[in-house]
């Protein structure tokens, strides 16, 4: 038993929060909020590409190779992660939209 589990301001549950002055930094230099919805199964590893969506319900098509952390961060992110990205237009017809930017948003333990 580790005696540190026992002291008063231990705690098993933590949770993380977004970085909201991060956030706003990322808005004013142009990036749009999003959350992954959909991160698609591959057989052996990780998939390669994921969905997200803004507020405005857009989807967006996420790619590893867009993506600022790399594969070294890829697979920490899950479903309701939310990413700052940047594209050059939204798809017609209902497809997601390719993003040629991705950074991951900045987080805390509170």
């Amino acid at each position: 038993i580790n005696p540190l589990h026992s002291a008063e301001w231990y705690s098993i549950k933590t949770e993380t929060t977004y970085d909201e002055e991060h956030i706003e930094e990322l808005v004013k230099d142009g990036y749009i909020i999003v959350e992954v919805y959909n991160i698609p199964d591959r057989f052996e590893g990780f998939s390669n590409f994921l969905f997200a969506k803004n507020e405005l319900e857009q989807q967006f098509y996420l790619h590893v190779s867009k993506f600022d952390g790399g594969w070294n961060r890829w697979g920490y992110i899950e479903i309701g992660t939310k990413l700052g990205i940047k594209y050059d237009r939204i798809s017609e017809n209902g497809k997601p939209t390719n993003v040629k930017e991705i950074l991951e948003i900045d987080k805390y333990l509170i």
